[in-house]
């Protein structure tokens, strides 16, 4: 087993105070841990069991470089490109020339032919390598570009441009016909005018240079960048913001030199100074990844520098892909090579303890992880959200229990957003980011409903933004008494009139983002037991936790069972108001009495099944500690529609209809259509329960067209009534 490299009484950070506050803003973010689950996943826990609690958190690394780098600032500033950069560069470059021709004596008519006609020439330039461009495009080894290569149109020279800009011109147009040589030449013999006669081309030229020979002479092009960024201190014009830019490059090079350290520190100077920081990130994950993968490099040089060793120490302990494989003892693995370059530091840093201990169990090295987590700070939310997970894979839920429950109450100063979308090689996430606190909270819930503490389980997860776990609790585990009783607690006794919110009702199914409003949730859950006392017969409680649109449709069908049901009432009364309410019930039973989850699925639109439900979670393979108490199975199976059937109330609406129809006279069209249409609603579906419709229909009916059509086929024949509504 690896020995963590520090001592547990070891308690100073040996880190020198410039660069202590990075270490701190480092070791306080904790509000940032993420956990993957993406459109291909299921936004839900409680069907996933164990896994679903021993997932791993892992971190954004993107926010996390934003928190170490803190306050810090660069004394160079990036200058984002407002448009196309081509387009960009001509505008500076014809603001800068504007400006040196006002320290020469020129008339303003000069001037201005000076300067239309560079614009002109500068254009020509960028139309040659916009078609050049579109040549190499087309131009594949497995099929060439028939047309000739293109070329640039013969460039007369502007009379009066200062000397500064003619050289750099030159070099330009080289360097676009691939002539590098005479634009080394010409570069350079700028940078030998005095300083007062290059103030505006000088950093440009440098830069160029730099960029030139960055892959194929890194040594020379490190000097030219340093050199730009001197005179940028110097006073030398500086209007594309190159300075910053040139930090990227440099670290380029430093990385081509295998100079890793150099190149994380420089990277990290880019991020500071605002150029392109998603580049900057990306480019930092590959030195890392190089270094790491490499067996011949060196890693103590990165263990000894403070912001490389936390940079580096985050990405392996979060977002290596091969943190997810078995630790190879071989010598060459990545993470145990890393734990050995920082024993060998003699940087004994605590703020490195719980990203070690996250880098550990992701490996599967669990005591080690727990030997981290014993030096981790008692009072922090990162020590307390792993030790529950290594708690339960012990088998002590008591203990998970409590370490979660510490966890959760560390997360009121931590709950900030992570709204930006990470690149595909951070993660698979979905396009809005959980909050952490809806996890730990999420994995809160899992343990309280273990406990048989179902209430408070279930207002954990719907106020965690999980709303489907809250629906399974609330529709199949509490009792509708329960339910109700909690509704009155938490919202409202005196049940207002709502209407619903048609976006969170198509998008009800996602549990991903910021939770639902007390307002949206409350209205969410009055509808959930509205339907719920419907399939229980409590049609009349049932009414006034109905939203507003269906209010009507469920007193229609109220009334008509009532009504059919009305022994004072004639016959043909009766069998009116009970084949109205059968029909309300075939064609608005998933809105009037539908179930949330299974087995009719409302939360999907009855589409698809998919989600939580009691056999899922009894069946489920990776759970052992986390499978459904007895308690739990028996109230979920007890709370089951009448029949437990997708679409159940498709059944109800045809034993409805079967009343109605008993009341209907033989041999009569109505009564025919009548049979043909409520067989219809199961002779798919379940033919055996259609057969007695079929049958009905031809001994009740057997002088009727629809009767010996039936009798001919042998089945149902079209019924000219039957209705083209949907069931939602």
């Amino acid at each position: 087993m690896i020995t963590p490299p520090f001592h547990p009484k070891l308690k100073a950070v040996l880190i020198p105070k410039a660069i202590r506050p990075w270490v701190l803003i480092m070791a306080m973010i904790t509000g940032t841990w993420l956990f993957a689950c993406g459109p291909h996943f299921p936004n839900w826990l409680l069907s996933e069991g164990d896994q679903a609690f021993l997932q791993s958190p892992w971190l954004h690394f993107k926010s996390e470089i934003r928190a170490l780098l803190g306050a810090k600032r660069s004394p160079y500033k990036a200058f984002p490109a407002r448009k196309d950069r081509p387009t960009q560069t001509l505008e500076m470059a014809l603001t800068d020339l504007s400006h040196a021709l006002e320290s020469v004596v020129y008339t303003q008519e000069d001037r201005q032919v000076i300067l239309r006609q560079y614009k002109e020439l500068r254009e020509v330039i960028h139309r040659y390598r916009q078609t050049l461009e579109q040549w190499e495009s087309m131009n594949q080894p497995w099929f060439p570009n028939p047309n000739p290569i293109p070329e640039l149109e013969p460039i007369q020279p502007v009379e009066g441009l200062p000397e500064e800009f003619a050289d750099y011109l030159e070099g330009a147009i080289a360097y676009h016909q691939s002539q590098f040589p005479e634009a080394l030449e010409a570069w350079q013999r700028l940078l030998k005018l005095p300083a007062s006669q290059r103030h505006f081309r000088s950093t440009w030229a440098l830069y160029m240079l730099g960029r030139m020979q960055v892959d194929t002479a890194p040594v020379e092009a490190t000097k030219y960048f340093q050199e730009l960024r001197r005179g940028v201190q110097e006073g030398f014009s500086d209007s594309l913001g190159l300075a910053a830019a040139s930090l990227g490059w440099e670290a380029r090079a430093a990385f081509n030199l295998k100079q890793y350290n150099q190149a994380i520190t420089l990277y990290l100077e880019q991020c500071a100074a605002g150029q392109d920081e998603a580049s900057a990130h990306q480019s930092i994950e590959r030195v890392i990844r190089t270094a790491l993968n490499d067996p011949e490099t060196d890693l103590l040089p990165l263990a000894k520098d403070q912001a490389s060793r936390s940079v580096v120490t985050l990405f392996l302990s979060y977002r290596m892909a091969e943190a997810q494989k078995p630790l190879q003892k071989t010598g060459t693995d990545p993470f145990e090579r890393w734990l050995k370059a920082l024993e060998r530091s003699g940087f004994n840093s605590d703020p490195l303890v719980e990203p070690l201990a996250l880098g550990a169990y992701r490996r599967g090295l669990f005591e080690l992880c727990s030997e981290y987590l014993r030096l981790a700070p008692t009072e922090s939310l990162n020590r307390a959200w792993l030790a529950s997970k290594c708690a339960f894979r012990e088998g002590d839920l008591e203990r998970a229990y409590k370490e979660l429950q510490f966890a959760a109450r560390l997360f009121p100063s931590h709950e900030s957003v992570i709204s930006e979308q990470p690149s595909p090689s951070e993660s698979d996430t979905h396009s809005v980011l959980w909050m952490p606190y809806q996890r730990v909270q999420g994995e809160l819930a899992l343990l309280t409903l273990h406990r048989g503490d179902y209430v408070e389980a279930m207002e954990i997860l719907l106020k965690a933004g999980y709303w489907m776990d809250g629906a399974y609790i609330a529709e199949q585990v509490l009792s509708s008494s329960e339910l109700r009783a909690f509704i009155d607690r938490e919202y409202t006794i005196d049940r207002q009139p709502y209407d619903l919110d048609q976006n969170v009702q198509w998008a009800r199914a996602l549990t991903m983002g910021e939770p639902w409003p007390n307002k949206t949730l409350e209205g969410q859950l009055r509808y959930l037991l509205a339907r719920r006392l419907t399939r229980e017969g409590s049609l009349e409680e049932a009414l006034n936790d109905y939203p507003n649109a269906l209010k009507p449709s469920h007193l229609e069908r109220w009334a008509g069972i009532r009504s059919g049901r009305d022994p004072s009432l004639s016959v043909a009364q009766r069998a009116q108001a009970l084949w109205a309410a059968a029909r309300l019930t075939r064609y608005q039973g998933m809105e009037l009495m539908g179930t949330e989850l299974a087995p009719d699925w409302g939360i999907h639109g009855g589409n698809f099944q998919d989600g939580v439900s009691i056999e899922d979670r009894q069946q489920h393979l990776g759970s052992h500690r986390l499978k459904p108490t007895t308690e739990e199975t028996a109230r979920a199976l007890k709370s089951q529609p009448t029949p437990n059937q997708r679409w159940h109330y498709r059944y109800v609406a045809s034993d409805l209809a079967w009343e109605a129809i008993a009341l209907m006279p033989d041999e009569d069209p109505s009564t025919a259509e009548a049979l043909c249409e409520a067989g219809s609603w199961l002779k798919v579906k379940d033919p055996q329960s259609a057969d007695r419709f079929y049958k009905a229909l031809v001994t009740r009916c057997s002088k009727t067209a629809l009767g010996q059509a039936a009798a001919e086929l042998r089945w149902f024949p079209p019924s000219s009534t039957i209705a083209s509504g949907t069931d939602f």
